[in-house]
């Protein structure tokens, strides 16, 4: 028996199981479209993006929590989207979010896909994703892509898609100071952001384009063809 991982760090997820000779890390790729990463806005109205699904572990409260320490300091707009999944609900987000006072700052678009999801990579300046159970999230790679600057978490194999203070920012998974801090540095920062974001592209460029994927499949795919089955 052979299996794929996306990650080095999600081995041990299936070292049990699997011999480690049968045993190939394969990261994601995406399609890639033209960026001009320095196109970003670089003043004014601060727009953030949730690009996910509406569920607790992807981390949409701690998000909340964090951006109600910014909205003194700063302007900001942020977008949530997606389906919602219980014990999540549309309610219980839209009362928090009158309660911690961001009712003017927050809007919800439910679930985009295709040239909308499109759009909505082009309006931000930032990416969140405070994910606390992931493994190696696609939707990181369609920001880097769009050369934002982006603030997840050390869950899983992020840290091999973000390389922390070069291609984006990491913090611990449900670290509301540590979000807090690291979204602040982005929102007074618009060149760290131009520059975060440029280097998460070229970091797809490299690592995670669609093409190095098929690549990688077919030589294991050969690889395992050539050893006898355990």
């Amino acid at each position: 028996m052979a299996s794929e991982q996306l990650s080095e760090r999600l081995r041990r997820d299936v070292e049990a199981f699997v011999p480690p000779e049968r045993l190939h890390v394969l990261p994601n790729g995406i399609p890639l479209a033209p960026c001009n990463c320095r196109s970003k806005r670089e003043n004014g109205t601060v727009r953030v993006l949730f690009l996910s699904n509406m569920v607790e572990t992807k981390g949409p409260l701690v998000l909340l929590a964090a951006l109600s320490r910014l909205k003194e300091e700063f302007t900001f707009r942020i977008i949530f989207t997606g389906d919602w999944f219980p014990p999540l609900t549309r309610e219980f987000f839209e009362e928090r979010v009158r309660e911690l006072g961001l009712v003017n700052r927050v809007d919800f678009v439910g679930p985009v896909t295709g040239d909308r999801k499109r759009e909505l990579l082009e309006w931000a300046d930032i990416m969140a994703l405070p994910t606390f159970r992931d493994a190696f999230p696609i939707v990181l790679l369609e920001a880097m892509a769009a050369g934002l600057a982006i603030v997840s978490t050390t869950e899983g194999g992020i840290p091999d898609m973000i390389s922390n203070n070069v291609s984006g920012l990491l913090v611990p998974p449900r670290d509301v100071e540590k979000l807090t801090d690291a979204l602040g540095t982005l929102m007074r920062d618009p060149e760290l952001r131009i520059r975060l974001g440029e280097e998460a592209r070229s970091k797809v460029e490299r690592r995670f384009t669609l093409q190095r994927f098929e690549l990688g499949l077919s030589n294991i795919l050969t690889q395992c063809l050539r050893k006898p089955a355990l």
